[in-house]
C-alpha cells in the first residue's frame, strides 16, 4: 500500500492527502480517455450479466438499441451521463458502482476498496427490494451501528 501523507489545508491545519493531489502534482496518471470508457464498459457489462440481462432487455429497458449497449461495453462510445444514469437504474445499481477503478492509476488507498466488492450491487438491489418500511429503515439503522461499532473498535474517533 502506498503511504498516503498529509497535505496543507489552509485555516485548518492539515488533511490526508487524496489521489486527486496526487493527479494536480503528476505523482499519479490520470487514466486515459480510452481506458475511462473501456472500465466503465466493463463494469456495465458486469452488472447486467449478475442481473441475467442481455443487450437487449437492457437496451429495451432505457430505449436504445443492443448494438448501442454492445458499443459501450467494448468501449466504443462515449456513454453519455443521463444515459449512464438510465443504466444505472435499469440495473438497480449505484451510478457510482459502474466508475471502474483503472488499474493503471496505480493509485491505492489504506481504506479497503468497499465499491469493488463482488457482492455489493446484489446486496444494495436487495435492500432496496426490502418491502415494509420499517424493516427496511431497520436494517439501514443495523448497519450504520456496525459501521460506527467498528469504526470505534480500529480507533477511528478521535475526538
Amino acid at each position: 500500500m502506498i503511504q498516503t501523507a498529509l497535505a496543507p489545508l489552509s485555516l485548518h491545519g492539515w488533511r490526508r492527502r487524496t489521489i486527486y493531489d496526487a493527479e494536480l502534482d503528476g505523482t499519479v496518471p490520470i487514466p486515459s480517455e480510452d481506458e475511462i470508457k473501456r472500465s466503465i464498459g466493463k463494469k456495465i457489462r458486469e452488472y447486467r450479466l449478475t442481473r441475467g440481462y442481455s443487450r437487449l432487455k437492457l437496451g429495451m429497458k432505457i430505449g436504445i438499441s443492443d448494438a448501442q449497449i454492445f458499443k459501450y461495453e467494448a468501449g466504443q462510445d462515449h456513454v453519455r451521463a443521463s444515459v449512464l444514469w438510465q443504466i444505472s437504474e435499469a440495473l438497480e445499481v449505484p451510478v457510482i458502482l459502474l466508475f471502474g477503478s483503472s488499474a493503471s492509476s496505480g493509485y491505492t488507498d489504506d481504506e479497503p476498496d468497499y465499491l469493488s466488492l463482488p457482492d455489493e450491487a446484489t446486496i444494495f438491489a436487495a435492500f432496496r427490494r426490502i418491502a415494509p418500511p420499517d424493516i427496511q429503515a431497520r436494517v439501514a439503522r443495523l448497519i450504520l451501528a456496525l459501521a460506527v461499532q467498528d469504526g470505534e473498535s480500529q480507533g477511528g474517533s478521535s475526538g
